[in-house]
């Protein structure tokens, strides 16, 4: 009974989902008209973290790394803020928490003019590791190949919808 108790008393992290931070934007033609075809890049990687137990997580750190890129540190967010200047958060029990990594930062939003296009993207992110550290333990999960470009061709969709 002891041993159960104490089983369930600690933080439990999770890592809820990695989402790419999406954008587009139509190029001009030859004869200077908007050009039917959408280019499609990607300026951040967004994650949602919990914690399921019942003790808090106390000075987390988060990391992004990449197949041929160097890694990013994720940064906590606060009402849509990105703290770029910290890099630590607590993840107090129960709590869900999202969490950003990009290549560019301004103030405290993601520089949109900082990115990658989608074939550097394909060819030297993939696959995306997000490894998150508390006290002496980590927690891992990694985005796909396959899922980053089911999530990429969502969004090319959309934008091809108007949506």
């Amino acid at each position: 009974m002891v041993a159960y108790a104490f089983g369930i008393n600690k933080p439990i992290i999770k890592i809820k989902s990695i989402n790419l931070g999406l954008g587009g934007e139509r190029g001009l033609d030859d004869e200077g008209e908007l050009d039917e075809e959408w280019k499609c890049t990607i300026s951040s990687i967004s994650v949602e973290v919990c914690n399921k137990g019942h003790r808090d997580a106390l000075n987390c750190e988060g990391l992004v790394t990449f197949k041929k890129l160097d890694p990013l540190a994720l940064h906590p967010t606060m009402k849509g803020d990105v703290l770029h200047n910290t890099t630590k958060f607590d993840l107090l029990a129960g709590e869900t928490k999202s969490l950003d990594a990009a290549w560019g930062f301004s103030r405290t939003a993601i520089d949109r003019f900082t990115e990658l296009n989608k074939g550097d993207f394909l060819d030297k992110a993939l696959p995306i590791e997000v490894v998150i550290f508390y006290r002496e333990k980590t927690v891992r999960k990694r985005l796909k190949e396959k899922d980053a470009d089911r999530f990429i061709r969502q969004f090319e969709e959309q934008l091809d919808r108007g949506n």
